[in-house]
């Protein structure tokens, strides 16, 4: 959705984004406070971090993506199928 996010480094694990490019993390609570103060007085800030984080999504995970996986997982599935009945 293009929102800019603060999480906690936990919260964050697994997710493949950085800090201060595509999200905050903070760990102590007025590192946390101080990282939405941030986020909430600056409007460009706000708009680019959420911008680059959904990019990074889409990339990863939108349709075109996701159906160029699949199609190769069944192009997969249909040669070793092939190749198993000519055996």
């Amino acid at each position: 959705m293009a929102k800019p996010v603060v999480s906690t480094t936990i919260g964050a694990e697994g997710l493949p984004f950085r800090d201060r490019q595509e999200l905050r993390l903070a760990d102590k609570p007025q590192e946390f406070a101080q990282a939405v103060c941030e986020l909430l007085s600056s409007a460009s800030l706000r708009r680019s971090m959420g911008a680059a984080a959904r990019e990074r999504v889409v990339n990863r995970h939108g349709w075109d993506t996701v159906v160029e996986r699949v199609e190769d997982v069944l192009q997969q599935v249909v040669w070793s199928g092939k190749r198993a009945i000519a055996a």
